[in-house]
Order: structure tokens, then sequence, then C-alpha cells
């Protein structure tokens, strides 16, 4: 029957193409195996494609079909968790569940009770109940387990992606990430694992949908992901998308939290509902996620890739948390990837280190012994003869920072200080033509507009801390008193 309704919703008239949806609803309806098995199919791409449609009667049709659909989504879900708390023993989280207490009608509209913060309750009729297996069965999986893959592909779906992922999705969401890798094993595991995976692959490809409700992206998702992240025994394909996730969800919350409000859970974009949210989010990275930090970044790759890329955008969001990341041992590490032969030398790396040379977490005498100095003049004079505009800006912001410290040095008298930031800024003074040509570009001739300002402010402040070294560049005669974008050579 299946293939015959698909059939009619490629090739058949504006009225069969609108029935043939109706058909799918009732079955829909009647049990979701239908649905499952609808999946499977092309359905879902083709209601895509009749979604830009506008002929009035085929558009009712399909708005009721998606309608069923979505209806069914999260008591599809609700089944799921209900059949994993059955097949743990977990009778308590159970508690509310439709379905717990001996299975999950699907008949009408009505019925059921409701797990508290559904949306709806289950069918009360008898008809496509999916039942718990009698009690010599208890440890076998029920139908409803076979379920699990309904989400996933609904999630693949433009036009029912942005209707079921709510609040109430990314709960269960937390909760089916909590079944595949928490600590109660049950038959079927080994397969929804593997769904979940799937599960998160999927939602990684669809980021502005779950920003749509960030207060449950910060109150469930991010909690269920980071746990994951926690466990020994996750996987590697597992750590790797739950950090993808984590990071494409929770930078855009915490760099800019007022854009991502998007009602739907998400709050009004208050001030209030702002200063909340940052400060559920600056908790969950303090006390769950910099603490991994270390091991992540000693994982497989592209694992390291992600966790620089979170910790740069944590600390840009939030610069006291500079502090905290030195206690973790992590500065080090940091500039030890400030290299032109390690894998990890990456733009993340890099503002990583700018934002680190910067803090006064960090102090003058650790940073010479990271051998800051000549590291970042090794990237910057990479960066300029390759045009990597990326890491332009970062690394003359790394050279400016190292160059006030040895301004700050000279100014307070500290022989030893002063030796110290001298020699370890000494390969910046032979990366002055550099400088010079960086202050002096115009608009069109660099990405940022901040490059000619630091490379400027570097080029002042090397002229302060090192006069004599600065006075003695041949071919270059530059004050800083110049104008930005303006350079006296010699001709």
């Amino acid at each position: 029957m299946l293939p015959t309704l698909v059939g009619l919703l490629e090739r058949g008239s504006a009225v069969l193409r609108g029935k043939a949806l109706l058909t799918l609803a009732l079955l829909f309806r009647l049990h979701p195996r239908w649905l499952l098995a609808a999946c499977q199919t092309k359905l879902l791409p083709l209601i895509d494609r009749l979604q830009k449609d506008k002929e009035p009667y085929l558009e009712r049709c399909l708005e009721a079909c998606v309608g069923v659909v979505v209806a069914l989504a999260p008591k599809v879900n609700e089944a799921v968790l209900s059949e994993i708390d059955r097949l743990t023993g977990s009778t308590a989280s159970a508690a509310g569940r439709p379905g717990s207490a001996g299975g999950w009608g699907w008949g009408g509209d009505g019925g059921g009770g409701t797990r508290p913060g559904s949306r709806g309750g289950g069918g009360g009729g008898a008809a496509g109940r999916i039942s718990t297996p009698p009690g010599g069965e208890r440890n076998k999986p029920g139908p409803a387990l076979s379920l699990f893959p309904i989400l996933v592909h609904l999630l693949g779906s433009a036009v029912m992606r942005p209707r079921i992922c709510d609040a109430r999705m990314l709960a269960d969401v937390a909760s089916f990430l909590a079944a595949a890798d928490g600590g109660a094993s049950f038959p079927g595991r080994v397969e929804f694992r593997g769904g979940a995976l799937t599960l998160l692959e999927t939602l990684s490809q669809c980021a502005p949908s779950v920003l749509a409700v960030p207060d449950a992206a910060i109150e469930h998702l991010l909690p269920a992901l980071a746990d994951m992240l926690g466990k020994p025994d996750s996987s590697a394909d597992g750590r790797f998308l739950a950090l993808k996730l984590t990071c494409d969800t929770l930078l855009p919350l915490a760099l800019d939290p007022e854009k991502t409000d998007g009602g739907g859970g998400g709050g009004g974009g208050s001030s209030s509902n702002t200063s909340t949210r940052r400060a559920l989010l600056s908790s969950l990275l303090r006390e769950k996620l910099l603490p991994l930090c270390p091991t992540l970044l000693a994982d497989e790759d592209p694992i390291p890739l992600y966790a620089l890329k979170l910790l740069g955008g944590a600390l840009e969001a939030d610069r006291g948390m500079c502090e905290a990341v030195v206690e973790l041992g992590l500065a080090p590490k940091f500039f030890e990837f400030l290299s032109l032969e390690h894998t990890n030398n990456n733009v993340h790396n890099v503002r990583l280190c700018l934002v680190l040379a910067a803090s006064r977490a960090v102090p003058t005498r650790a940073l010479c012994e990271f051998d800051a100095g000549a590291k970042v003049a090794a990237v910057l004079s990479y960066a300029h003869e390759n045009a990597v505009e990326p890491f332009m800006e970062p690394a003359l912001g790394i050279a400016r920072a190292m160059l006030a410290r040895a301004a700050d040095a000279s100014r307070s008298g500290d022989e030893t200080l002063i030796t110290l930031t001298l020699k370890s800024t000494a390969p910046l003074l032979e990366l002055a033509p550099v400088f010079v040509e960086c202050a002096s570009a115009g608009e069109t001739e660099v990405a940022s507009f901040a490059v000619p300002q630091l490379a400027a402010a570097a080029l002042a402040l090397m002229v302060e801390s090192r006069p004599r070294e600065a006075s003695a560049v041949r071919s270059i005669h530059w004050s800083p008193y110049d104008p930005v974008a303006v350079v006296n050579a010699d001709p």
C-alpha cells in the first residue's frame, strides 16, 4: 500500500495527492509503525517538495498530514522511553509515563495519561496498542523500541523539523542520550546506541532549530552532552558528535545570547533571561566541560580541534575563565601547539593564546618560559608570507601583548624580568618590516580592519621597550605617531 500512496504523491493530480496524504495520516494514527515504514521510503523528501505547491486543497491535506505526524512524535518518544524504563527496571523514572503500566494506545485523540510536561495523551482505544510483553518475556524488547528511528527521520525533514523541535523534544533527546550511554544495560542497547549516534549527527546538522529553544538546550541538551563526553566507555564517534553539537549550540548562546532568543521555551529575550542563561552556561562550562578538556585535547582527531574551538569561544565570552584554564595546567599546552609543525596549530588555538597572553592570569615569566615571542613570530611570518588571513589578527594581537609585557617590565625596574622579556621579544624585532607593512595596509588589502591598528600598536610598544634596537632597523623610518596606513620608507 505504501509504495502506491507514495507513487500518487509523485505523479498524481492535486486531488489524488491530497487524498493520498489523508490516507497516510489515517494510517499513522492507526499505528506508528506505518509512520516508521513511510519514513523509510521517500515520503519525507516528497512532503518537503509538496510544501512549495500552492494548490489550496493540497495545502490543507498536507497540513492535516503534517499535523498528525507532529502530534505523534512526542507520543512515540514517550513510548520508547517507557520501554527503556521497563527493560532497565527503572520504575521510578517510568512513573507518570504513558505505557509504563501495560502499554500505549494509539487509537484516539484523548485518553491515557501523560508524562509531566508532555503535549498530549495517548489514545484510549485498543487498536494498534503497543503492549508490554508478558511476564515470561520481561527481558525481551517490545515493539516500541523499534520506533526510535522515527525521530531521526523527522529531524531530517525541512517541514517537520521546526514543528517537532521544541523544549519537550530536547528533554526527550537528553533522556535518550542518558539511556544510550548510561550505567544500566538493557536488551537491544547496542542497536539503540547506534541510533543515538545517528540522532546526534542529525541534530548537529540542524543546530539553528535547537537554538530556537535556548532555555531547553541549556537545561536539558547541553548537560546530557557534557555527561556523554565524561563517560570513559563512550565511543570516539560519540564523543566527537557530542562535542561538535556542544560547540554548535553552546558557543552561539554564550557569545550572543540575545540574538539566539527564539521563543518556544526560549523566553522573551529580557535582560533577566539573558543574565540567567549566561550564569547557567558559565556554571556548565566551569563545573563540567572545562575539567574534561585535558582529556579531550589528548583524544583522537578531530576531537582536539573542537575542544580548542569550545575553549576559545568560552574564554572569548568570559575572560574570567582564564584563571580556571591556568589552574588546569592547559596554558603550556596551547603555546606548545603554537608551532608550524603541530597538528593542533589552528586558528582556535591561536585565539586561545591571544586571550591568555592578554590575561594577567598568566604571569609574564610563564609566557617567556613558553617561548611565546619566538613561536608567535614564526606563525606571524608564515601567515604574512602565505596570506593566511585568519591567523594575522590573533598573531598580531599576541605580538602586541608580548611587547606590552616587555614595556611594563622596562618600567618596573626588575632587571631579571627585563632581561627575560627582552630575550623573549627579540624575534619580534626581526619582523619590524612586517609590522610596518601591516600598519600601512589599506582597507582593501587586509580582511580585518584591526590588523593595521594592532600592527601600529605593536610598533609603538617595540619603540618604547627596545628604543635602541628599534632605531637600528635599517631601511625603515617610522614613527608610532604617524597615521596608520602611512609609511616613511627609504626610496
